[in-house]
């Protein structure tokens, strides 16, 4: 889990140093910054797989990542139990090359907190300008490595000898493995519409459209090992579904499913052409939220779009459960959303002078309020933020 955030120059992010938590619900304005700190984890997960470069191009360039022109990009990210490591320090800056748009890693480094009798961090990786140095992450010794790297994709993303440096491995894997979901748009609820290809996989993971959402289903109900999942999920549904008795998948011919939505009222299967939006959407995230097997950090972007004020109660419920598995970011406008959390899980996201400021709530703080007001109420009455 990342237990620390540390920001610098990023788009609208002047300097943000974030505490986190399982559950990490963000709120705002629009503008206020909120989808800023949720791509930056996209950014993250591009970079472990190589793809940092692309992903600065996508947003265009350089010049449009560094916050209001400035030279620095960077972070600072601490973790606690990656892969058996206790504590981890994951910091990288970038810095312009000269006048002509591009970047260059200036710096890079893996470390762990001092060994006893030492005042420095250990260094498992540190890169300066495509020079790498590394020790081998399994002793104390000084068996190092050095190599060149490619100065504009991020050293641990080169470097693939799980073996001779687990720590930085681990780390990498870690940080590629981070779920991203815009919601379900149109394109995604034709997808759950129509029939698609059952094909098993592990882990089980629902794909950022949701365009495997029935061979998820399929896999869940046909596979022992998820049997509790089948019945929390259930449970779920029909306990927001009033109607709902159960979901069925059958597999047609070319090893193909469908959809259908099975009621108590009718007789016959009511195929997911026929589901409203909001039963798609509300079953998209139910299924993200209840898999046992999630990605190692989860962001959700408004995850109350298309649904009834009355689901969402029940998505507060899932979140929690579902933050017991995996790392959570969920950006809302919903303040019955917020009803249903404690102040604890929820961060403020304000501009100040243009730069986009983040504060967790305090319940103390806010005890006098909430013996009168709702969380939500009080956001909309402006009582929240910083």
């Amino acid at each position: 889990m990342i237990t620390n955030v540390e920001i610098r120059n990023y788009k609208s992010i002047r300097y943000a140093n974030l505490t986190l938590e399982p559950l990490n619900v963000l709120i705002g304005e629009n503008a206020s910054g909120k989808s800023n700190l949720l791509n930056f984890f996209q950014l993250l997960r591009d970079g472990a797989e190589g793809n940092l470069n692309a992903s600065i191009n996508r947003m265009g360039g350089i010049d449009q990542v560094a916050h209001f022109g400035t030279d620095a990009f960077a972070w600072e990210l601490k973790f606690a139990d990656v892969a058996g490591e206790e504590t981890l320090f994951y910091s990288t800056k970038l810095d312009r090359r000269g006048k002509t748009g591009n970047y260059v890693i200036k710096q890079e480094e893996v470390e762990r907190p001092p060994y006893e009798g030492h005042t420095s961090r250990y260094k498992y990786l540190s890169a300066n300008n495509g020079y790498v140095r590394i020790l081998k992450s399994v002793t104390d010794d000084e068996d190092k490595s050095e190599q060149e790297s490619a100065d504009t994709e991020l050293a641990i993303s080169q470097i693939r000898d799980r073996a001779r440096y687990p720590a930085i491995t681990n780390l990498r894997t870690y940080l590629a493995d981070f779920g991203i979901f815009h919601g379900f748009g149109e394109g995604s609820l034709e997808a759950m519409r129509g029939s698609q290809l059952f094909n098993t996989q592990k882990p089980l993971r629902l794909s950022p459209d949701g365009s495997n959402l029935v061979s998820v289903l399929q896999q869940i109900s046909n596979d022992p090992t998820y049997r509790q999942t089948e019945a929390r999920l259930n449970d779920v549904l029909q306990a927001v579904f009033a109607d709902l008795d159960r979901l069925d998948t059958p597999i047609t011919s070319g090893g193909r499913g469908a959809l259908n939505y099975r009621s108590r009222d009718f007789d016959v299967p009511i195929p997911a052409a026929l589901m409203s939006d909001g039963q798609l959407r509300f079953l998209g995230l139910a299924v993200l939220l209840l898999l046992p097997d999630p990605p190692s950090l989860t962001v959700i972007d408004e995850p109350e779009i298309g649904l009834h004020p009355g689901m969402l109660a029940v998505l507060a419920e899932l979140l929690g459960e579902a933050a017991t598995r995996t790392q959570l970011f969920v950006a809302t406008h919903s303040a019955q959303l917020l009803n249903a959390l404690a102040p604890k899980h929820i961060i403020t996201t304000n501009k100040v002078q243009g730069a986009t400021q983040f504060q967790r709530l305090d319940e103390d703080e806010l005890e006098r309020w909430l013996g009168h007001y709702s969380l939500g109420r009080l956001w909309t009455m402006g009582k929240l933020g910083v």
